[in-house]
């Protein structure tokens, strides 16, 4: 038996990719996050979630929050996978938007994904050229981190995925698997 299990739900594939690397990386066992239950998982020592950043929430990280008191014991992990550059500010605004109630004690990480406008559904590309659109009315020196990483790569086709931005989620979860 696994001890630990990697769940992702991914809308355009970056996430997934860093949801099978960790798999690999840590022999775990990989879920898709569809149907799942939490009995599914109550084998397993960890949980790692991974998502993608829509509007600062983590894609599925619902999961997570509609079923803690169903994972207890469980130490749980969260990887948010978007397109802004991996600076501290990020992984902070992150943290605030996603680590409240019950998984204010879970443990968040951030990897930097890909970009693509074509690739995106309609809808997807109409909310996107919308924000796009504010924030080019915008002084750039007045832009977040992330506003400025979506202005600058708009009409790019970008894929930062990297096994290396795994490392630190990677190191947690070896270190916190230790024998006390």
């Amino acid at each position: 038996m696994k001890r630990i299990a990697v769940i992702y739900q991914s809308k355009h594939g970056a996430t997934k990719r860093y949801a099978q690397w960790l798999a690999e990386a840590l022999d775990a066992d990989l879920y898709e996050n569809k149907r799942l239950k939490p009995r599914d998982l109550a084998a397993y020592e960890a949980i790692i979630l991974a998502g993608g950043l829509f509007a600062t929430g983590i894609k599925g990280i619902s999961f997570l929050r509609d079923n803690a008191a169903a994972l207890p014991g469980k130490r749980l992990y969260c990887l948010g996978v978007g397109a802004s550059p991996a600076e501290p500010e990020v992984v902070e605004e992150l943290k605030k938007n996603n680590a409240k109630g019950a998984l204010a004690d879970v443990a968040f990480f951030y990897a930097r994904g890909a970009w693509d406008v074509q690739a995106m559904t309609p809808i997807d590309r109409a909310m996107c050229s919308m924000l796009y659109k504010s924030l080019r009315k915008k002084e750039p020196r007045e832009l977040p981190l992330w506003a400025k990483a979506l202005v600058d790569c708009w009409d790019q086709k970008n894929d930062w995925t990297d096994r290396a931005n795994l490392m630190p989620l990677i190191n947690r979860v070896l270190k916190d698997s230790q024998p006390q």
